[in-house]
């Protein structure tokens, strides 16, 4: 699933995070679980490439040949939606008491 928004602006990007907000918690209350894909988020070659591809353009193989690409959706957020296998044994975790700092030194201060 791809989640985008009309722009990169901090408002759009809100929006998209409430949307992947209601996502997710509506497959967990359902039990499906998921997972993100997010290198392709961080290139922006890669990001092109995906803007192309939910735009319809097929066949890409240089991103460079999407520079001047115009695009109605900005991906955002690429995640996958699944049933997994029970874990019946989870990977321990600590304590909130082993990671609390009691009297932190303040900032400036050794």
């Amino acid at each position: 699933m791809i989640l985008g928004t009309r722009s990169d602006s901090s408002s759009d990007l809100v929006l998209c995070g409430m949307a992947m907000s209601r996502v997710t918690l509506l497959a967990a209350a359902n039990g499906v679980a998921h997972s993100y894909l997010n290198q392709p988020m961080m290139y922006s070659k890669l990001r092109r490439k995906v803007a192309a591809v939910v735009e319809g353009v097929e066949d890409i193989e240089d991103p460079e040949d999407l520079a001047d690409l115009t695009v109605n959706i900005l991906p955002q957020v690429i995640f996958r939606l699944g049933f997994g296998e029970q874990v019946n044994d989870p990977t321990p975790r600590r304590s909130v008491k082993q990671m609390l700092i009691k009297n932190p030194p303040l900032q400036g201060q050794p």
